[in-house]
């Protein structure tokens, strides 16, 4: 029931109330028919008997549940109230009748079993003794052995099969029934139990596992089909399993292979920048860390990012041990930490591993599920980060994921205050301000200039693992930093609500009503400082610096992390300290974001910039670089190959720029040159995570001749991007140069259903923003629709609508 309506503290206590006021409602309605029954025991067995074809029906409804969760959202809105509605009426349907003769069962058993002029009392106390009994006993079967092997659906139908056996056994020993009656009655139920465990009821798991409740809007089709592809399956359940805790489920769809806890995802290659900078952070920031412990093990890219340092130990805690199985499907991404002998893994419950461990930590991460999630979310309270306080060295440090979305701002302010009220110094990281997860590392011991990371220092594994993420440099690792301590402290000061505390259970109780909140109002008060990184340093320290360093960190917040205003108060201090080619650059960019001049005039600019700088500093990879993606854009091929290889020669491994001259190299007409520059970057396994490798070098391997290398390429990308009309026109060249006519066919069939879903798929986001966001934003999508498709009459028709201002 949790992967429709979550697993908030409203969504079980919904469900609760469902429960016993089914239960409460069945003894009140049937107990004053108990008395006129001739016989109860009769009474009992066909009512075991209709519950078992009840909780049948309610698990053959249960795929249809997300679509009326979905249209809840669609009538009422999307907010978290009704959310809470939602699940209230998803519960009440799914769990009425059953509980209903649940309740009745109850009394009608007591019935049964009092005999005239007996002890009632002795009676109703012998029923409720074995009632607890029978109910823990369940309960504990249920969940610590039924589920976890057979799995839930098996356990429902197992379930169900004693329901009906039971009652079958019941029924045939009614002496006063006629024997044809009661082997009809009893047979049948006997079929009917042979039948549920031969043909279970099931529900569909994929449809299930879709996360209803976390993003019901994307649920919403507005009657827009999407077109299946010829042998391509763009979503796939590759790995489903009901653990102990939570169901986990592994897909693969548009985007990659992701990770779902209760249908909600957990980890994906869509959020790797957040995964793998978690285990990074707090190993270079800082002293060296011997021991390490990670909370909450997911997709084990964390961990496997830690593990690149070659610590002494790893320890990992994860509650539910189906993630660990799961997982390996993330082991071509994670480094497979679970083979290395350094990663001792632990099946535990985060905090309580804390509480009770004598292990002291150079390094915690904390990486839990959201704090709105019943369970996780005591893993972002004052307590627990006093435990995690406890178990460090005395220049140890937290690394705590906090989400900057689906909460407002006094429930992540009251988190940053539980974590500041144990931990005197506070440091905040982003990959860049578009990013909606906000990594705090915290401390008792200051960061002083010796404990920023140095790029040359750190293992040649970890950086590879970095590169993957677009991290290249000292510069782009200091520029990760974006709120200091007294930055931190500046953002919680107007705040006087109460800590996150086990008590306040603030988060959890006020989260779940702004679950669809966006992360913009936060982001927008995280930008307004323009210190960065060297807000922790003295004015003597950043004096010392290298003019060159200062310049890559303007360009590296820039470009890398999207933050103009402290790229901006960097550059100053790069140009103040001497002009480089890295300041250069970030100029030069700043020239080619300048609106208030035309695309022609901006490049020129840029060009301009990066000439003269050139001229004088020749040694910078930032600005090579750019000039050789400028100049690749200007169809300069020469120069840009000079450039692009000049970069390179700084710098070998920074894969965008080998990316970009096996472009040119192509377009140059040098295919084997290509292929060759292609199949070096593919072996560094950054395609996985980077799918526009494939597509570029598809081309390449075509043009040299080995065309089912092109092949295996191009498919690598489509099965990411499936809706991506250029590539499948590719594969159909790539099929008639082979001579194979059928599948030239069918890529070219499935090229135009490409163009029809991505125009189908644009329409939905439209119609999506009319319906949550604003006619503003939809506008502009429909009139791509329109031009896409012009005989699409019904986009013109709400285009129209729109536009007079009237709602669709």
């Amino acid at each position: 029931m949790s992967m429709i309506t979550g697993a908030s503290i409203y969504a079980f206590a919904v469900m609760l109330a469902a429960f016993l006021t089914g239960i409460a409602l069945g003894s009140l309605i049937f107990r004053r028919y108990f008395d006129r029954l001739r016989s109860p025991q009769a009474a009992y067995g066909l009512g075991l008997a209709f519950l078992g074809l009840l909780a049948m029906g309610t698990m053959l409804s249960f795929s249809m549940l997300p679509g009326l969760f979905v249209t809840l959202i669609k009538t009422f809105g999307l907010q978290g109230s009704t959310v809470v509605l939602g699940a209230m009426v998803v519960s009440f349907l799914a769990m009425l009748g059953p509980t209903l003769v649940l309740g009745a069962l109850f009394p009608l058993v007591v019935r049964s079993s009092d005999v005239p002029g007996g002890d009632t009392s002795r009676v109703v106390a012998d029923v409720y003794f074995v009632n607890t009994i029978g109910s823990a006993s369940g309960a504990f079967a249920a969940g610590f052995l039924m589920i976890p092997i057979l799995g839930l659906q098996a356990t429902m139908s197992l379930l169900m099969a004693i329901n009906f056996l039971t009652a079958a056994l019941i029924l045939f020993w009614q002496q006063q029934w006629t024997g044809r009656t009661r082997m009809v009655l009893g047979g049948g139920l006997v079929a009917a139990a042979a039948l549920v465990i031969a043909f279970p009821p099931f529900w569909d798991a994929r449809r299930m596992t879709t996360g209803v409740y976390y993003t019901p809007d994307q649920q919403i089709t507005f009657g827009i089909p999407l077109e299946p592809y010829e042998d391509l399956e763009i979503e796939e359940l590759l790995y489903y399993r009901d653990g102990l805790n939570t169901t986990v489920s592994i897909h693969r769809s548009p985007g990659g292979v992701n990770l779902r806890l209760g249908g909600k995802p957990d980890a994906s290659l869509g959020d790797m920048s957040t995964q793998t900078l978690s285990g990074h952070i707090p190993m270079v920031f800082g002293p060296p860390a011997k021991k390490a412990l990670v909370i909450g093990y997911a997709s084990g890219v964390t961990t496997g990012s830690v593990s690149l340092y070659e610590p002494e130990r790893v320890d990992v805690v994860e509650l539910e041990p189906a993630v660990m199985e799961a997982s390996r499907y993330f082991d071509p991404y994670n480094h497979a930490p679970q083979e290395n002998p350094r990663v001792r893994v632990i099946v535990d419950d985060g905090r309580s591993f804390l509480s009770t461990t004598e292990e002291i930590y150079d390094v915690i991460i904390s990486e839990p599920s959201n704090p709105w999630i019943s369970g996780a979310s005591n893993l972002f309270t004052q307590e627990y980060f006093e435990l995690a306080r406890e178990r460090l060295a005395p220049d140890g440090r937290l690394l705590q994921w906090i989400q900057l979305y689906g909460m407002d701002g006094e429930a992540l302010q009251s988190v940053w205050r539980a974590v500041r009220s144990e931990f005197r110094y506070v440091y905040g990281f982003l990959a860049n301000t578009d990013d909606v997860d906000f990594l705090m590392l915290a401390t008792n011991t200051p960061l002083a200039l010796d404990d920023l990371p140095r790029w040359e220092t750190i293992p040649e594994a970890a950086r590879e693992d970095m590169r993957r993420v677009h991290v290249f440099s000292t510069a782009d690792l200091w520029s990760l930093m974006q709120i200091t301590p007294e930055e931190i402290d500046l953002l919680i000061g107007d705040f006087d609500g109460p800590v996150n505390t086990d008590d306040s259970m603030f988060v959890e109780l006020r989260a779940p009503w702004t679950i669809y909140n966006d992360a913009f109002e936060h982001l927008g008060q995280i930008e307004r400082f323009e210190d960065g990184v060297l807000g922790i340093l003295e004015e003597g320290e950043i004096a010392a610096l290298p003019p060159r360093l200062l310049g890559e960190l303007a360009h590296s917040y820039m470009t890398a992390r999207r933050n103009q205003r402290i790229a901006e108060s960097m550059l100053k201090r790069a140009v103040a300290s001497g002009r480089t080619s890295a300041a250069a650059a970030t100029v030069a960019e700043a020239a080619l974001r300048d609106q208030t001049i035309d695309p022609e005039a901006r490049r020129a600019r840029a060009f301009q910039i990066l000439d003269e700088s050139l001229s004088v500093d020749p040694g910078d990879v930032t600005a090579s670089s750019l000039r050789a993606r400028l100049r690749y854009n200007a169809g300069d091929l020469q120069g840009a190959f000079a450039d692009a290889s000049a970069a390179l020669a700084m710098d070998p491994l920074r894969f965008p720029v080998q990316q970009l001259r096996v472009r040119i190299i192509g377009a140059m007409g040098h295919a084997r040159e290509a292929w060759a520059e292609a199949q070096k970057l593919l072996g560094r396994n950054f395609a996985e995570l980077h799918s526009s490798l494939w597509s570029d070098a598809a081309p390449a391997a075509a043009a040299s001749g080995d065309l089912e290398a092109a092949r295996d390429a191009i498919m690598r990308y489509l099965a990411v991007n499936p809706h991506a009309e250029q590539e499948w026109r590719i594969l159909a060249q790539i099929h008639r140069d082979m001579g194979n006519q059928g599948a030239s066919v069918v890529a070219d069939a499935n090229a135009e259903r490409a163009r029809r879903n991505m125009t189908a798929l644009m329409h939905r986001s439209a119609l999506r923003q009319a319906m949550f966001g604003s006619a503003a934003r939809s506008i502009p999508v429909l009139e791509s629709v329109v031009e896409r498709d012009p005989s699409n009459v019904r986009a013109r028709t709400e285009l129209e609508k729109l536009r007079r201002g009237e709602k669709l």
